[in-house]
C-alpha cells in the first residue's frame, strides 16, 4: 500500500513537472526577444521595394525597410499568435504568421491595380484655395523632426510629424507646402503621407501613392508639386498630413516652424509605425487645392 502511494505521488509530480515545463517553454516563446528580417521585392519584376513597411497586425510595432528593401524587426512584444504585415504605398499587403516566419527569406508584394477616382470637378467652375497654416508662425516655436541631443539613436528611420487639416470642399491637391526653420542636412529624404483621423489621432492611410522627395533647402518655404499623384479629398473629412523621414546616412537637425493653438492638431511618433502622440498646436504646413 505504501509503495503504491509512493508510485502515485511520483506520477503526479512527474506530470506536474511536465506541465510546468510546458508552461515555461510557452512563456519563453511569448516573451523572448524576437528578430524578424528579410528583403522585400516586387512580385513579377524581382525589383527591391525601397522603404516598404513591416509591422505587427493590430499592434503599434513596426519598421521601415532601407533603400535596398532590407529590414530587421526586433521586439519582445511579438508573440507566437501574431502575424506580420509587409506592404508599401501602392502595393497589396502580404501577411505572414509568426509561426510560419523564416528569417532571411525574400518577401514578394504585388502592385495594387491602378484605381481612378471618378469624382469630377468642372474646369470652368474651379476655385483655388489653401488648407492649413499659411503664416510663418512664431519664429521661436520649432517642431523638431530631429534634435541634436538624440542623433545618437539608431531608430530614427520612419519617424513622423504632422498636422490635422479640415477639408471643407471636395478638392484635388496641387501642392504641399511647409516652412523650414532649420535644416542642417545637405539633403534629407522625406515621405508625405495622408491619413484619416480616428479618436483624435492619425489612423488609416487614405492616399495610396508613395510620395518620396528630397529637401536640400536650408530654411523658408518648401513647395512640392503633387499634381501627378491625382490626390482627391472629400468634403467634410478631417485628415492628417505627415512627413516621414527616410534618411539613413546623415544625422543632423531638422525643424519646421509651429503655431500655438488651443485645440489638438499636432502629431508625432518617434518610432517607425509606432504610437502616435498628439498635442495642442499646429505645424506651418498647408495644401494648395482646387475645388
Amino acid at each position: 500500500g505504501i509503495q503504491r502511494a509512493i508510485n502515485v505521488i511520483f506520477i503526479v509530480m512527474k506530470n506536474f513537472g511536465l506541465i510546468v515545463l510546458a508552461l515555461l517553454m510557452l512563456f519563453s516563446r511569448a516573451s523572448s526577444q524576437e528578430v524578424f528580417n528579410g528583403v522585400v521585392y516586387e512580385y513579377g519584376t524581382n525589383s527591391v521595394v525601397p522603404y516598404a513597411m513591416v509591422y505587427v497586425k493590430g499592434k503599434e510595432i513596426g519598421i521601415i525597410c532601407d533603400q535596398n528593401g532590407k529590414f530587421s524587426l526586433e521586439s519582445n512584444k511579438i508573440f507566437a499568435s501574431d502575424s506580420i504585415i509587409i506592404t508599401s504605398l501602392g502595393y497589396s499587403k502580404e501577411l505572414i504568421a509568426v509561426n510560419d516566419w523564416k528569417n532571411g527569406e525574400n518577401i514578394f508584394i504585388k502592385i495594387n491595380p491602378l484605381q481612378i477616382n471618378e469624382a469630377m470637378i468642372t474646369a470652368n467652375r474651379t476655385k483655388n484655395r489653401k488648407i492649413g497654416i499659411t503664416g510663418a508662425g512664431i519664429k521661436m516655436l520649432y517642431i523638431p523632426l530631429f534634435m541634436k541631443q538624440e542623433l545618437a539613436k539608431n531608430d530614427l528611420l520612419g519617424r513622423e510629424i504632422g498636422v490635422a487639416l479640415k477639408i471643407k470642399d471636395d478638392c484635388y491637391v496641387k501642392k504641399l507646402n511647409f516652412f523650414i526653420a532649420i535644416n542642417k542636412y545637405d539633403n534629407i529624404k522625406l515621405r508625405a503621407l495622408f491619413y484619416d483621423i480616428l479618436d483624435g489621432k492619425p489612423a488609416n492611410l487614405i492616399v495610396d501613392k508613395d510620395i518620396i522627395f528630397d529637401v536640400d533647402k536650408k530654411n523658408g518655404w518648401y513647395s512640392l508639386d503633387l499634381t501627378e499623384y491625382n490626390i482627391y479629398l472629400e468634403k467634410g473629412k478631417q485628415i492628417a498630413v505627415t512627413l516621414m523621414t527616410l534618411d539613413e546616412t546623415n544625422r543632423n537637425e531638422f525643424y519646421i516652424y509651429g503655431r500655438l493653438l488651443k485645440q489638438p492638431g499636432l502629431f508625432r511618433r518617434d518610432r517607425a509605425l509606432g504610437e502616435w502622440r498628439s498635442s495642442n498646436g499646429g505645424m506651418v504646413l498647408y495644401l494648395d487645392v482646387q475645388h
